[in-house]
């Protein structure tokens, strides 16, 4: 067997077992899926003066719900840091779009950014982390906690390549190993403990969304309300259950 189908059939094995682990918990994620799809039917039945706005926005919507899909994969396949990796760029998108909803002139600096030098320096001053995650916004400010631990999975650090790396002796001989897959099956705590990370993160990006679109919103807010209070009550109460294992009280 090629190494690549060797692989492909042991995250697909992985994949199997994650599911049967996690029992109805895997729930969440089609819930968050239609949260998201939710969002979308509402800004394809808006009609705005600034159409370009909105497609920003969707854009980024869109971007955010893949980087969920794929780390939603990531940590059923037993692959965390790939999972926290997709996890920091969906926070990212997501103060993106918060950051061009505050600043709209901004939008055009975005779109243009690869156009010419003198454009690429505004973006990369006007998108510095600083300003995407102001001091004085709770939501943002806990959403850049997540960013910076997914950061730390996406550099190349030790932090990053700790998860998947053993280093073992064999005789004299000393053998570094990077491992495909970083849960073990005697872990109880996985793969609960990093996916309702994933969707407890998710949950910010969809409130700052919430705030984005509120105008966007405001026909539907008492609904769009019970849906993001059911989410998040369904979210603590598999969190409280999964707690024992991994000591989140």
């Amino acid at each position: 067997m090629d190494e690549l189908t060797e692989v492909a059939q042991a995250e697909e094995d992985n994949r199997r077992v994650s599911i049967k682990r996690l029992g109805d918990t895997i729930s969440l994620a089609q819930d968050f899926f239609d949260a998201h799809s939710k969002l979308m039917d509402l800004l394809g039945e808006t009609k705005a003066s600034t159409a370009e706005a909105l497609e920003v926005t969707a854009v980024l919507l869109l971007a955010v719900r893949y980087q969920l899909v794929i780390g939603a994969l990531a940590v059923l396949r037993a692959q965390r840091t790939d999972a926290m990796q997709t996890l920091r760029r969906a926070v990212e998108l997501a103060a993106f779009a918060h950051r061009m909803h505050a600043s709209p002139e901004l939008r055009d600096v975005w779109m243009r950014a690869e156009d010419d030098q003198e454009t690429y320096r505004r973006y990369r001053k006007e998108f510095k982390a600083e300003l995407l995650f102001p001091k004085d916004d709770a939501l943002l400010q806990g959403l850049y906690d997540r960013y910076r631990r997914g950061s730390g999975a996406l550099h190349s650090s030790v932090a990053s390549l700790s998860h998947r790396l053993t280093i073992r002796m064999e005789g004299e001989w000393r053998v570094v190993v990077h491992n495909y897959f970083e849960f073990t099956e005697g872990d109880a705590a996985e793969p609960a403990r990093t996916f309702l990370y994933l969707i407890d993160t998710h949950l910010g990006i969809l409130r700052l969304f919430t705030k984005i679109l509120g105008a966007q919103l405001e026909p539907v807010k008492d609904q769009w309300t019970l849906r993001m209070n059911a989410l998040a009550a369904k979210l603590k109460l598999h969190v409280q259950r999964w707690a024992p294992t991994f000591g989140v009280s």
